[in-house]
């Protein structure tokens, strides 16, 4: 599996309204027609007005897939491509694990985002397959998480979705406290989940 991150900055007011729009009646449609999509978030971060996708896919080429779906699909009325913001980073990264949801219809719960240097090598990989990811996915309140790892670009990052706030700062809190493996993220904060799509089983778009 792999992960494609997309980072947008100063994403509010009418400039998120459209994104949304755009998200639930095109891409969304466009996303549950290509295979190979295992899922798909759309969050964002009110305070910084940062919006960010992210999409798990069984290999690089599906990417092409959904591009060339998005563009068989015409613009969502009374707009067109200048209006919507352009990414201020976006990355490929191969995923080192990946938590699907095993519940549905679960509520529009928070999503913790962390971007980490790794440190350890292999080592610090070994422990997070066998101790955090393991520590994470038991956790009360736990409903989804991925796991990424660019190791050219020396960079991994975490995306994880809880029940409520209560139980994601349960979960940091015995993450931080039990496995021995305590990185220092370069960026962390708590997102909002606006949209999410995939063709997997476990996945599905709210309505």
């Amino acid at each position: 599996m792999i992960g494609r991150v997309a980072w947008f900055d100063d994403v509010a007011g009418d400039r998120l309204s459209l994104i949304d729009r755009n998200m639930r009646e095109r891409m969304a449609p466009a996303i549950d027609q290509v295979e190979g999509v295992i899922r798909v978030l759309w969050l964002h971060e009110p305070e910084s007005s940062v919006f960010l996708s992210f999409t798990l896919a069984k290999n690089e080429e599906v990417f092409d897939d959904i591009r060339a779906a998005f563009d068989a699909r015409p613009w969502i009325s009374g707009s067109n491509p200048s209006d919507y913001p352009a990414w201020s980073w976006t990355a490929v990264m191969p995923a080192v694990e990946a938590a699907l949801p095993n519940e549905y219809a679960v509520a529009d719960g928070p999503v913790r985002v962390g971007i980490y240097r790794p440190h350890g090598g292999d080592t610090a990989s070994s422990v997070l397959r066998q101790t955090v990811v393991p520590a994470a996915i038991s956790s009360q309140g736990f409903v989804e998480g991925y796991w990424l790892e660019d190791r050219d670009a020396d960079r991994r990052m975490a995306i994880s979705r809880y029940a409520n706030l209560d139980a994601m700062k349960s979960a940091a809190a015995r993450l931080g406290s039990g496995t021995g493996f305590t990185p220092v993220p370069e960026f962390s904060a708590t997102f909002a989940l606006l949209g999410q799509a995939g063709r997997g089983k476990h996945a599905s778009r709210p309505s």
